[in-house]
């Protein structure tokens, strides 16, 4: 599939909820591969090229990509939310 039928397609988790659309790619140059996707609202395009928030999805969590949306793992996070994870930090004993 062409990167141009790539740019703008919905892109969705596996258990499809909506993440915003394909804004842009990274294709590897020798493999022709996609290595990562650029998603967001259709306003975010000024926000990247002023480097500011979208979500970057790489190839591993790719499920599928068809000629009506893009299939992402179920971890990806949505736009504007953030990992929770708790760490423990170890007692220090002097």
């Amino acid at each position: 599939m062409k990167a141009t039928r790539i740019i703008n397609l919905p892109v969705f988790t596996q258990s499809d909820q909506f993440l915003g659309h394909v804004l842009d790619l990274e294709i590897d140059i020798l493999s022709g591969k996609i290595e990562q996707l650029y998603v967001g609202d259709q306003k975010l395009l000024d926000k990247i090229l002023r480097a500011e928030k979208y979500l970057l999805i790489h190839a591993s969590q790719i499920v599928s990509i068809s000629k009506d949306k893009v299939i992402v793992e179920d971890s990806t996070l949505k736009l504007g939310e953030t990992l929770k994870s708790e760490v423990a930090i170890p007692a220090i004993e002097a």
